[in-house]
């Protein structure tokens, strides 16, 4: 073997790297230890709080303490130490993961100079219509929109009005759009870096966040999370802080606008109904100087209707009015009324009959804790407040830039949580502006408003001149620290909202770590059981190799910094197996030449040397199969391309390199070297059989399954996953005896006809998926659906605490996984499905193309993997809904899809390059006979490598937990049927497809190794 000593250099050098890879796992333990005895303590003490959130508490706290030092070289915190190794996903740490679209609307308005031009308006409603449905990122579909809504016009027609824009009015739109996307880039990749300092705030123990720049998307995974409602509140808050001057109701053109507004909108034919004349309403007294004293209690009074609410129309019957003059707030809301009303006050004919600066805001949180009667009937409602706008311009007199520090604290006065903020010079002077006109207008209200919504509205006794102020609007600790925590960071340059979530409980997690490491340790122990007892002392090479592969590439993706995921750990499994199969190739190749009279050493290297191509072809081709999951995948799958891509070259390297480096050691030093016992010397070595004589019986065989699979899937269809269809999906494991018919009423009638209840396991746990406001956004909106899925629990006559309920680790009946698919998501994996899949098939077909020579070879592997596909395909349309486990059509499948054609296509290369070897010695032979002689010569290799891959899959299927059956069965299917067509489906159509009957020269492309021939089996004659 020459370049020995390049093999010992990187051998070397990679065992290195590794062992300080796994060197840190030992302080990172012993710190992690003393977070779990902590935990344990703590929550001993005080059950109140989750037993993981002590733990998080308490790594959070060591999270910058220097934990361990290598002398003279680096000092490792925490953090540092869990940056530099293989974190563990969310499927088996438990936790929470999000994508958020970056939001761009804001952005495109701001950019334009807040325009009102109609047709941009439309053409930015048009854009986000497009982005439910297409893939384009928002810019390239706001462009698409205006070439159809704009009139002709030029976009520099819109963004030229803003002279900070740096586009002139004869600026072509391609410039326009470029323009466009640089700025918007630098907007989404701002927002990116903003959320990463906040969810540091978060105390999230090995966080993951990625940016995917070319679709302005974010992937969030959170680890360990045990709190989602604050996580999506860090996650989506805008934190856009503001202070604006107020309207009160008693102020010129408020009661005026309303009334009139309220008249417009009845004439335009909504129905009016008639109220009371009298109304009671509660109100501070005056105080001395003739103004309400808020100090005081409310007290009640009974008084006329004002004239423009006797009769109260579309706007007014909406409306609780607060009669009271000295106070901002306009009126009290149910929350279900607000988007109405928004939508109201959004239309320029109501705009008209208010002054032009007032802009209506509702309040962040309802009222509350209003024990009194008189006011208790206000707990709920949401308030209705007027901030007044500054001529000529959005822009409030004061917001969050100026914000330099921030903290929570409870009032000196009232005990409440407030956050207490510092302002920076220049704010402090505005402040001090805006708080000494207030006082002097008779102590007005100054509204703090956070993304949109007034968060207080305080009123103003002094001016403040010191530049502090503080926020209070019924904060809890938590909510009061994230808020400033916030505020501290900055506000996000844009908008961000969920489209797509999940959650696992760290039970489920930990239960699927438990069996992803038994099925690994099964499946090492199955495969160094195997190539010791099939060949002999060869295969203790093979048992080193794999051995050393599995430290290679734990210890590489530790380096990489990678997420160890479920799919991830099935693609370790997987990665295995392909390694086995590749000393199984170099092998057999051995054997041969050993039967054909070489000598030990020289069998070995004409071995090694013949067996080159053929594993050089299966894993660049399982490669592209890798690069195409990496490319188009979404965070589990993408880890799964990423685990094999590494798997592969750990492979390569490990069993061709460091296997030949051994076999080559060995033999130096004059020992002897077997490949095989007795029983296993001469396994299926001389088989005859007329493979291509059987071709067109095969052909009708699977023409005829395929067909099934085409009527089963007009009939039955297939189980489409909420990653393909969009929507919520449960999982909720139940305290006590459940059924489907318990369950189906119940929670029909709560969700629609829509929903649809399945068995997960036999342990009681059924899976929920509805599209239940799917299309709605917000903090807010996953809480409402898991209170409506309480609900229709509940009406089932299943008890359930609603706060454990909601908790993955919570007591009794409660969800232990759920997931969230917004449309948009869910077409973008539908299209990167089909995309991936045609990719990966193209890919492959040009590889085999350059490396053949024949498009006969390229196209009859493709068909084959097609006819894989589609039979794998077929098992999922005929037996979903009939087995005891989940055959949906999601992400996992599409990676099991790509991962059938990546190892179909390995056992198809290998009976290829046999073809191609013999078709460049066999020359002047029948083309029916030299097919034959290349499979049954290969026969054994194939049955060997597709077996053992096929056994490691069944432990999958066994020992991988429910989440990973569906996945695993679909492999089985894929591998069973890919060893069937790599003979009787690509052998054959390339015979087929090869016009003459006698091959002709050495047609294709094939370098001798060896002066030997290569002495085959004889093959019975096949019938054309």
């Amino acid at each position: 073997m020459q370049s020995k000593g390049i093999v010992r250099f990187f051998l070397i050098a990679l065992t290195i790297v590794c062992l300080y890879q796994y060197l840190l796992i030992i302080p990172t333990s012993n710190v992690e230890a003393k977070a779990n005895q902590y935990a344990d303590e703590a929550y001993a003490q005080n059950p109140d709080s989750s037993r993981n959130s002590y733990y998080s508490q308490y790594l959070d706290s060591r999270s910058g303490d220097v934990v361990f030092e290598i002398p003279f070289i680096k000092k490792f915190t925490y953090a540092d130490l869990k940056k530099s190794q293989l974190a563990m996903g969310l499927d088996l740490k438990g936790g929470m993961s999000v994508l958020l679209q970056v939001d761009l609307r804001d952005f495109l308005i701001a950019y334009s100079g807040n325009s009102t031009d109609e047709a941009f308006k439309k053409s930015l409603d048009r854009a986000s219509e497009l982005q439910t449905s297409q893939q384009a990122d928002y810019i390239t579909l706001f462009a698409q929109a205006w070439q159809e809504l704009g009139g002709g016009r030029t976009l520099a027609s819109i963004f030229a009005r803003n002279e900070t824009s740096g586009i002139k009015f004869d600026t072509p739109d391609a410039d326009v759009i470029n323009t466009l996307r640089t700025s918007a880039n630098g907007t989404v990749s701002q927002t990116y870096d903003l959320l990463k300092k906040r969810i540091d705030k978060l105390g999230v123990v090995q966080p993951n966040v990625s940016l995917d720049a070319a679709r302005d998307l974010i992937q969030v995974e959170l680890p360990g999370i045990d709190n989602p409602e604050r996580a999506r509140i860090m996650l989506q808050n805008q934190a856009k802080l503001e202070f604006w001057e107020t309207y009160r109701i008693s102020d010129e053109g408020i009661i005026k606008g309303l009334t009139d507004a309220d008249l417009m909108l009845a004439a335009s034919g909504d129905t009016i109904s008639t109220v009371a004349q009298k109304d009671t309403i509660y109100e501070f007294p005056a105080g001395p100087d003739g103004q309400p004293d808020s100090t005081q209690e409310k007290v009640m009074k009974v008084v006329d209707k004002a004239p423009a609410q006797r009769e109260a129309g579309p706007l007014l019957q909406l409306l609780g009015i607060n009669q009271q003059g000295g106070s901002a707030v306009i009126a009290w809301v149910d929350k279900n009324k607000i988007r109405v009303l928004e939508d109201y006050f959004k239309r320029d004919d109501v705009k008209a009959k208010f002054p032009s600066d007032v802009k209506f805001l509702f309040s962040r949180k309802a009222v509350e804790n209003e024990t009194e009667a008189a006011l208790s009937t206000l707990n709920g409602k949401y308030e209705l407040y007027a901030i007044k706008k500054r001529p000529g311009s959005d822009i409030a007199p004061l917001d969050g830039s100026v914000v330099k520090d921030a903290g929570a604290n409870p009032d000196p006065n009232s005990g409440d949580i407030q956050v207490s903020l510092q302002m920076d010079n220049d704010g402090a002077r505005i402040w001090a502006e805006m708080t000494t006109k207030a006082a002097n207008a008779g102590n007005r209200e100054i509204a703090i408003v956070l993304d949109d919504e007034v968060v207080s509205a305080p009123r103003v006794i002094n001016p403040i001149t010191g530049g502090n102020s503080s926020i209070t609007g019924g904060f809890s600790l938590d909510e009061a620290k994230d808020l400033a925590q916030i505020l501290q960071v900055g506000k996000l340059p844009a908008r961000t909202h969920i489209v797509q979530e999940s959650q696992v409980g760290p039970s489920l997690g930990a239960d699927n770590i438990n069996k992803s490491l038994i099925t690994m340790l099964l499946s090492v122990v199955f495969l160094c059981l195997f190539m010791v007892a099939y060949y002999n002392r060869g295969g203790w090479v093979a048992v080193i190799a794999l051995l050393a592969n599995i430290f290679f590439i734990l210890g590489t993706l530790a380096s990489l910094g990678t997420v160890l995921t479920l799919p991830g750990i099935a693609g370790i499994v997987l990665t295995l197996a392909t390694a086995v199969d590749a000393n199984v190739i170099i092998y057999e190749r051995i054997r041969e030449e050993l039967r054909d009279g070489l000598p030990m050493v020289k069998a070995v290297a004409t071995g090694f040397t013949r067996a080159l191509s053929a594993i050089i072809d299966a894993n660049v081709t399982t490669m592209l199969v890798a690069v195409v999951l990496i490319y188009f995948g979404l965070g589990p799958i993408k880890g799964f391309g990423t685990v094999l891509a590494i798997g592969i070259i750990s492979s390569m390297f490990t069993a061709v390199l460091v296997g030949r480096y051994m076999t080559d050691w060995w033999l130096d030093k004059g020992r002897s070297l077997t490949y095989s016992f007795p029983w296993s010397e001469k396994w299926l070595v001389g088989f005859e059989f007329d493979w291509m004589g059987r071709r067109k019986f095969a052909y009708i065989f699977s023409a005829a399954i395929i067909l099934v699979g085409v009527a089963s899937y007009f009939t039955r269809g297939f189980e489409l996953g909420v990653d393909f269809k969009g929507g919520y999906s449960f999982n909720v494991e139940f305290d006590q005896p459940t059924t489907l018919t318990q369950l189906s009423n119940s929670l029909s009638e709560a969700f629609g006809s829509n929903t649809i209840i399945k068995t997960v396991s036999g342990d009681n746990t059924y899976n929920i998926t509805t599209p239940y406001l799917i299309n709605e956004t917000g903090p807010d909106v996953t809480d409402r659906v898991i209170a409506k899925l309480h609900e229709g629990i509940q009406a089932a006559g299943v008890n359930a605490n609603l706060d454990e309920f909601k908790k993955t680790d919570g007591k009794g009946t409660h969800i232990i996984s759920s997931s969230q698919v917004g449309p948009t998501v869910a077409d973008d994996i539908r299209k990167s499905s089909l995309w991936s899949g045609i990719w990966a098939l193209g890919l492959i077909f040009l590889y085999l193309l350059v490396r053949f020579n024949r498009w006969q070879f390229s196209l009859g592997a493709v068909l084959a993997l097609l006819h894989d596909v589609l039979i794998t395909l077929t098992f999922f349309t005929l037996l979903h809904g009939l087995v005891g486990f989940s055959l949906e059509i999601d992400q996992a499948l599409i990676a099991c899809i790509l991962t059938v054609i990546g190892f179909s296509v390995n056992d198809t290369v290998i009976v290829y390059d046999r073809i191609r070897e013999f078709m460049g010695q066999y020359a002047g032979r029948s083309k029916y006979e030299v097919f034959n002689m290349a499979i049954n010569t290969t026969l054994s290799r194939t049955l060997i490598t597709s077996g053992t891959i096929f056994l490691v899959v069944i432990l999958l299927f066994v020992f991988g937990g429910g989440a990973i059956k569906g996945f695993a069965f679909g492999i089985l299917v894929g591998i069973f049927f890919g060893t069937y067509s790599s003979i009787f489906v690509a052998s054959a159509l390339v015979v087929d497809f090869l016009q003459e009957d006698v091959i002709q020269g050495k047609s294709v492309t094939a370098k001798a190794t060896e002066d030997k021939e290569v002495k085959p089996a004889k093959a019975k004659k096949a019938k054309a």
